[in-house]
């Protein structure tokens, strides 16, 4: 820092005591850009011309429901997000203590 980068170290200090001071805010908004992104898309594949199965339109359904569950309330959508993903690490750790031999 003390010679030609002084400035980017006093700016990357800045931002990272922005980071630490406004996580929560940051949090929330970039979970409400997501879901928006999220929404768009599926409405996007909602419309398409293309053929559609009923997995595909449940798949599209849903991603319109966990949109704008995440433009709604950010908070409890990352909280059951980490609870998802718990869940599934725990049953593919599992799944990988079976041998595959036992599996087949």
């Amino acid at each position: 820092m003390v010679n030609r980068r002084l400035v980017q170290g006093i700016l990357e200090a800045a931002i990272g005591v922005l980071a630490i001071v406004f996580a929560a805010a940051i949090t929330k908004y970039a979970v409400m850009v997501l879901g928006i992104i999220l929404l768009l898309w599926a409405i996007l594949r909602l419309f398409d011309s293309s053929f559609k199965g009923p997995l595909t339109m449940l798949y599209i359904v849903g991603a319109i429901v966990v949109g704008v569950l995440m433009i709604v309330s950010a908070f409890k959508v990352l909280d059951w997000f980490f609870i998802v993903i718990g869940v599934l690490l725990i049953v593919e750790g599992v799944l990988c203590l079976i041998p595959a031999s036992a599996r087949k």
